[in-house]
């Protein structure tokens, strides 16, 4: 469907190039990962590594240990906003490994799970706050045994939100978007690229902020400028000018069906184990569901690579079996 969305003279392919390159890798993981314990191995790496991100970041700018706004923590991924998503998919992967792990394996996962949360309260992204609380909220929703550490967890960001001046009053702006001038310029160019979308209903003006850009020109006539606007900052906004309806259902059916198999699948087992595995691989994609109300993270490498991951990691735990035919199980 993206690939249509650029025909027939697809001009202005770099975005698409991108997301070309981000499925051939979630294919080229489905392969590499695909026996044995591999899915398990794979699982660590996503649970664990970015705790590493997080020290390595505050040893690059320790400044950001001051908690302030124009110090938002972001190296030595692209940009806090990217930072903030990664840790919001990847929180319910290291509870996993927590619950499921012993030894050293579950002491290195906690202290990765400290280092991720403090990342993402650094990150000042609202978005990714949006996507953890999300997470947290369906993992306490679906798995009781998990509770009572996501009700720690959540309040220990609760006491920080608190006491943090700068963050607090980063949050409060939630309850007045309209007196902020970021959130405000956002929703504009939200609703924008619902124009655009509905003037291209079917497969929208083509794949790629460039072609967006065209979009907004030639359908808003009287189109402000205020200057290089990188996307809508909502990838449903986003998909739905760029790729219309057919894009943004096909987008919406590849996550939501893996979603709604990993809650089935987890209902169905009897090791408590296995069921946490599944209702967090779940949880991990509602963070990413919420996170991309306020941005479109397909065209940042860091994030964009992650997901992809992570999606294909979900096909290896479902056994890639699909709707309708015979499981591998």
């Amino acid at each position: 469907m993206v690939t249509a969305s650029l025909l027939p003279d697809f001009h202005e392919a770099d975005d698409y190039r991108y997301l070309f390159f981000a499925v051939m890798h979630c294919v080229m993981v489905l392969d590499l990962f695909a026996e044995g314990e591999r899915p398990k191995w794979l699982l660590l790496l996503l649970g664990l590594l970015p705790g590493v991100l997080v020290i390595r970041g505050i040893l690059y700018a320790p400044s950001v240990l001051n908690f302030s706004l124009m110090n938002r923590f972001g190296y030595p991924l692209t940009h806090a906003n990217a930072a903030g998503l990664l840790f919001a998919m990847s929180i319910p992967l290291a509870l996993i490994i927590i619950a499921t792990q012993k030894g050293w394996l579950r002491g290195a996962a906690l202290a990765s799970l400290v280092a991720q949360f403090a990342g993402l309260i650094l990150t000042y992204s609202r978005g990714a706050w949006l996507g953890c609380l999300a997470s947290l909220l369906g993992i306490s929703l679906m798995e009781a045994r998990l509770r009572k550490g996501v009700v720690a967890l959540g309040l220990l960001g609760l006491v920080v939100f608190l006491t943090v001046a700068p963050l607090r009053s980063r949050l409060m702006t939630l309850a007045n978007p309209t007196a902020d001038v970021a959130i405000e310029g956002r929703l504009q160019f939200m609703a924008d690229a619902v124009i655009v979308g509905l003037e291209n209903p079917f497969l929208g003006v083509g794949y790629g902020r460039d072609r967006l850009r065209e979009g907004v020109k030639k359908e808003i006539a009287d189109s402000r400028e205020v200057g290089f606007i990188p996307h809508s900052h909502n990838m449903y906004t986003e998909l739905l000018a760029e790729t219309g309806v057919v894009g943004l259902g096909a987008f919406m059916w590849m996550v939501c069906l893996n979603l709604i198999r990993l809650i089935r699948r987890a209902g169905k087992e009897s090791s408590p184990q296995s069921r946490i595995l599944y209702f967090c691989l779940a949880a991990s994609l509602i963070a990413f569901l919420a996170g991309i109300l306020g941005d479109a993270p397909f065209y940042n490498h860091d994030t964009r690579i992650f997901f992809f991951t992570l999606l294909a990691l979900t096909y290896l735990f479902l056994g890639f079996d699909v709707p309708g035919s015979s499981s591998r199980e």
